[in-house]
């Protein structure tokens, strides 16, 4: 229910004429294919929709390969992160850190829906992850510029907030400008070649709009807020402690070093620049997610939970593991090598016990919940059909009580319209406590009939006695309780 409603895709993916089994309501999305809305959007997120017309396709609106395909994908999303994971900072922060990407609250958003674009894009993010501990940690710099550049391409295909992947990549190709020049230019004009594209398109779509889907004003007041609200003080605070950090750990490593007056001083210099410098890149890659997603979904961002919140979220995985990574790094440098091996023991454990906050496996708990959900929705759906069945002509009506619940009205009436009830369909909204109406665009081609655009609140009243004259008082009426499945009644109306 939840893949079916909470998609604003479902809404621009429909194939006229298309019919529509009873028993494929939970998959209606695996069938939904419209050249025309891939032509218009195709220029936004040419790789989500080029891949969702490929899906379709290839499984045929099959949906038990709609899900195997995203199970695999999730394993190979997961993947490419812990051996990313483990390049970085070896097997057992690996282990702590995977934990911590796996209780992400957001994967319930992502993973349990049907069609969200952050299920290709994740996919993109991990190539990234990957193809740039491949430059950092092994010999096969080329492969990994070029895995990194594919990555970013895919994800920022999909949703052009993913962007913030150009960072990243900008540093693993900085990194190997000396050793790979070539590759390293090569991967990453790419893939600001591709990225550009995509923003200019989107910038090109916004240019005569005032405000974006969300209602948010696309002026810089509204989106640079977070540089004096929490994200930037945020910031602010991760950059003042890593530079204090930095002055510290340097100086206690050059005094060991001067009361050693060990041979290797120059290599052990050598190895703490490098470990500051790492550190400082695991920042800007932070400071980067953060200023992103606070612009791109200002301000309401982060939502602890939502899809939206990805990859933005990964802050946490990063600071966490990151800082665990230098300490246990530093420790060594100074000589403390039992203090690093516990504290490389410890940390994981400490990871795992805080990524048991949300639960474990929120993901599949989510997707048994709406498999649930989905299982009444079709039992809903199949009553309301065999007694509009019986009733012919009977006006269907849509009872929604605010202005959230405008999107799943939509929902049940193409699905009870592709089952083969023709209606009529009416809206009737409930007033709202102020008194105001509820606005909205027509809903769909198949409810023009009872709502009116020139008055949406009293018009459907009126339709609806008229309608309800002709049907002897009749009508199927639908509840909605927001994302859940609607309750069903038949009404006998003086």
């Amino acid at each position: 229910w939840w893949g079916l409603m909470d998609d604003h895709e479902l809404f621009e993916w429909q194939a006229p004429g298309t019919a529509l089994r009873l028993g494929d309501v939970p998959h209606i999305i695996a069938t939904r294919t419209e050249v025309g809305e891939f032509g218009r959007s195709g220029r936004y997120r040419p790789v989500y929709y080029s891949l969702r017309v490929l899906e379709t396709w290839a499984w045929d609106g099959d949906p038990s390969q709609w899900y195997r395909a995203r199970t695999a994908i999730f394993a190979a999303t997961l993947a490419a992160g812990a051996l990313s994971l483990w390049l970085f900072c070896g097997p057992l922060l690996a282990i702590g850190g995977m934990a911590l990407v796996l209780s992400g609250w957001y994967w319930r958003d992502v993973w349990a829906h049907l069609g969200p674009a952050e299920q290709y894009a994740s996919v993109g993010t991990a190539l990234v992850a990957l193809g740039t501990a491949m430059v950092w940690r092994t010999k096969a710099i080329t492969g990994g510029l070029w895995l990194a550049a594919l990555g970013t391409l895919v994800a920022v295909g999909c949703k052009e907030n993913f962007g913030v992947l150009l960072v990243p990549l900008a540093f693993a190709a900085w990194h190997a400008r000396r050793s790979h020049p070539r590759a390293s230019l090569a991967a990453f004009i790419a893939s600001c070649a591709g990225v550009g594209f995509i923003i200019i398109a989107v910038a090109l779509g916004l240019r005569h709009e005032t405000t974006d889907i969300y209602g948010t004003p696309l002026g810089p007041g509204a989106r640079l807020w977070w540089i004096r609200g929490a994200p930037g003080a945020f910031v602010a605070v991760l950059w003042v402690v890593f530079l204090l950090a930095a002055f510290v750990t340097t100086r206690r490593a050059w005094k060991s070093g001067v009361a050693t007056q060990t041979g290797d001083q120059r290599e052990r210099d050598a190895a703490l620049r490098a470990l500051v410098r790492d550190a400082a890149v695991v920042l800007a890659v932070v400071t980067a997610l953060v200023t992103t997603q606070a612009t791109y979904y200002a301000p309401a961002w982060p939502r602890f939970g939502a899809r939206y919140d990805f990859p933005g979220r990964l802050t946490d995985v990063l600071l966490l593991v990151g800082a665990a990574a230098f300490l246990v790094s530093w420790l060594r440098l100074i000589g403390r090598d039992r203090r690093a091996l516990l504290l490389e023991r410890a940390a994981p454990l400490l990871f795992v016990l805080f990524a048991a906050r949300h639960g474990w496996l929120p993901v599949r708990e989510s997707a048994a919940a709406n498999a649930a959900n989905t299982w009444a929705l079709r039992d809903v759906l199949s009553a309301a059909r065999d007694s509009a069945a019986v009733r012919p002509g009977a006006p269907v009506v849509i009872e929604v009580y605010n202005e959230m619940e405008l999107e799943p009205a939509r929902a049940v009436i193409t699905l009870l319209a592709e089952l083969g009830v023709p209606g009529p369909y009416y809206l009737n909204p409930e007033p709202r406590p102020d008194g105001l109406a509820i606005r909205a665009a027509d809903l769909d081609a198949r409810s023009r009939e009872g709502y009116d655009l020139a008055n949406r609140h009293l018009a459907p009243t009126l339709q609806l006695a008229r309608a309800l004259q002709s049907s002897s008082g009749r009508d199927v009426v639908l509840t909605l309780r927001g994302y859940l499945p609607p309750t069903f009644r038949c009404d006998v109306r003086p």
